[in-house]
C-alpha cells in the first residue's frame, strides 16, 4: 500500500474517500507540515493492484486494521486521524476498535454511523441522494463506473459538490487511479460489504475519542439536515460553505478548523 509521508512531529494520518485517492489532501498537507506535524496519506486497500487482498476482504474493519498496521509500521503509538467520506467511516471504526491509539478524530462528509441510521427515517431525501448505492449492489456496477472513461466519477463530483469548480487535472488524476486493474471492483466492494457489517455498528462501543465533524452546507451526497442531526454525538460540528469535498473546495476554512482542533488534541471524548 503506497502512501504520501512527509514531515516530522506528531502524526496526522489522512484517509481519502470515494471516488478519490491519497492526493485528496494536497491542500491540507502544507498547512499541517508548517504547523509541525508529520503527515501520512495512505491509498486505501484495493486502490492499486498490490493492495488487493486474495481473500477479497474489503470490509470497513479490514480497512481499520490497515490503519492500525500503518501506525505500527510507522512506530507511532498514537496519532491524529482525519477521514473524508469512506475515510470518515474507516476512521470511526478505528476510534471504536482502538481509541487508545488516537489523539483526536476528525470526520468529514459522513457523520457517526449509528446516529446516521437512526436519523434516516426522518430524512427521506437521503434515499434519493443515495441512488448510486443501489447501483453498486448490482452486477452492472463496474461496467457503469467504467463507462465513457469513468464519466460517473465526474457526475458524482459535480452533484456532490455543486459549488466546486475543480480543475480538470484533479479529475483526471482520480480517474487514473480507477483505471488501474481491479480498482473499480475494490472500490465497489466496500459498498457491498458494508451492509454485512451493520449489526457490528449497532453493537460497537461509542466513539471514545474527541471528534470534530465537518460537513458541507451544499453537500449533494449526505443531506445536510441529516448530518446536523447525526452529528449531535460529537464534540464539535462545523458546517462549511461548500459541498461534499469541502477540504478540496474550501481548504483555507477546513485547514483553519483542523489546525485549531489538532492543537487541542489528547483529551478523551465526553462520551467515555
Amino acid at each position: 500500500m503506497r502512501a504520501i509521508d512527509e514531515g516530522a512531529g506528531p502524526l496526522v494520518m489522512c484517509l481519502h474517500g470515494f471516488p478519490d485517492h491519497e492526493g485528496s489532501f494536497a491542500a491540507q498537507r502544507p498547512a499541517l507540515l508548517d504547523a509541525g506535524y508529520r503527515v501520512v496519506c495512505p491509498r486505501l486497500r484495493g486502490y492499486e493492484p498490490s493492495s488487493q487482498p486474495g481473500d477479497g476482504d474489503y470490509s470497513v474493519r479490514a480497512h481499520a486494521g490497515d490503519v492500525l498496521a500503518w501506525l505500527d509500521a510507522l512506530g507511532a503509538e498514537r496519532a491524529h486521524l482525519v477521514g473524508h467520506d469512506w475515510g470518515s467511516v474507516i476512521a470511526q471504526a478505528v476510534a471504536r476498535l482502538a481509541p487508545a491509539r488516537l489523539l483526536s478524530l476528525t470526520i468529514a462528509a459522513v457523520p457517526p454511523i449509528p446516529a446516521l441510521f437512526r436519523a434516516l427515517p426522518r430524512h427521506p431525501r437521503q434515499s434519493y441522494l443515495s441512488w448510486y448505492i443501489g447501483l453498486f449492489q448490482t452486477p452492472l456496477a463496474e461496467r457503469a463506473l467504467r463507462r465513457d472513461d469513468y464519466a460517473l466519477i465526474e457526475r458524482l463530483w459535480r452533484s456532490w459538490s455543486p459549488t466546486w469548480r475543480f480543475e480538470p487535472g484533479a479529475l483526471e488524476e482520480a480517474k487514473s487511479v480507477f483505471r488501474l486493474p481491479g480498482v473499480p471492483r475494490a472500490a465497489i466492494e466496500l459498498y457491498r460489504q458494508f451492509a454485512r457489517e451493520l449489526p457490528w455498528w449497532w453493537r460497537a462501543p461509542k466513539l471514545g475519542v474527541r471528534t470534530l465533524a465537518l460537513s458541507g452546507r451544499h453537500d449533494g451526497c449526505i443531506d445536510p439536515a441529516l448530518f446536523r442531526e447525526a452529528a449531535r454525538e460529537v464534540e464539535v460540528h462545523l458546517e462549511i460553505d461548500a459541498g461534499h469535498f469541502m477540504h478540496r473546495e474550501r481548504p483555507e476554512r477546513v485547514n483553519a478548523a483542523l489546525l485549531e482542533w489538532l492543537a487541542r488534541g489528547g483529551a478523551p471524548s465526553a462520551a467515555t
